[in-house]
């Protein structure tokens, strides 16, 4: 497995991909739905994707996992991207999955909910469940 480590607004190439962790959000925010708890921690990072190769590359929520002090991780959380922040609305740019062609740009918001005690500490970034590239990214 070939290991990337970077930091936050630092641009790194995995594979086919170059990819960037934009910002930080760690927050209490609030599900207006029926769905129980309505307060939870909602920790989200926005990532970009640029296609820097000659081919089509993929974009998507579950090439992204966050991992904690003690080294949990935790897949992103769907319902969390659809929650309503107390100090802004990132729902509406959640990150779309789908591909994007040479030269292409993409940019979203990736919803994490970690426990309310852990101390988060990096992102991982992987291509592919079949990939042998990976990014750690540092949220500090």
């Amino acid at each position: 497995m070939h290991v990337q480590l970077g930091n936050m607004q630092e641009w790194l190439r995995v594979g086919s991909h170059s990819v960037c962790v934009r910002d930080l959000k760690d927050s209490t925010v609030y599900d207006d739905g029926i769905l129980e708890p309505q307060h939870v921690r909602s920790v989200r990072v926005l990532v970009s994707y640029e296609n820097h190769s000659n081919e089509v590359v993929s974009v998507g929520l579950r090439q992204w996992s966050l991992f904690d002090s003690e080294g949990f991780a935790y897949a992103f959380e769907l319902r969390n991207q659809f929650y309503q922040d107390f100090y802004s609305d990132d729902a509406p740019r959640k990150l779309k999955e789908g591909e994007i062609m040479p030269g292409q740009k993409m940019q979203g918001w990736v919803a994490f909910q970690p426990a309310i005690d852990a101390k988060v500490i990096h992102v991982a970034f992987r291509p592919s469940f079949t990939s042998n590239h990976m990014a750690n990214i540092k949220l500090s």
